[in-house]
């Protein structure tokens, strides 16, 4: 029995989440609900780690979310602050890319 998978090419991915977005953001209010985040560095203890390029984000108080351009779900930071989400988003995106 041959195992298939079903290939979606990441644009797809980007382009649902996007979607996914801007739902969320419907659903929630408009913009002025949220606060705009621009990551340049991440910090984990005391280790910085620099961007390529900036990351840009939202951060919705009301329900304690930080959503980043272009990454899913499982790296919403989610924290009673904006800071405790940031940090929750930097430690899901650095051990993302470690694993």
């Amino acid at each position: 029995m041959a195992l298939t998978m079903d290939y979606q090419p990441i644009a797809a991915y980007h382009v649902e989440f996007s979607a996914g977005v801007e739902d969320r953001l419907l659903v929630r209010g408009n913009r002025f609900d949220a606060t705009v985040v621009e990551l340049n560095e991440l910090t984990i203890g005391h280790i910085s780690y620099p961007l390529r390029r900036r990351l840009e984000g939202q951060y919705f108080p009301i329900t304690e979310e930080l959503i980043v351009e272009g990454f899913g779900t499982s790296f919403t930071g989610h924290g009673k602050s904006l800071a405790e989400a940031v940090d929750i988003f930097a430690s899901r995106f650095i051990s993302g890319f470690k694993s």
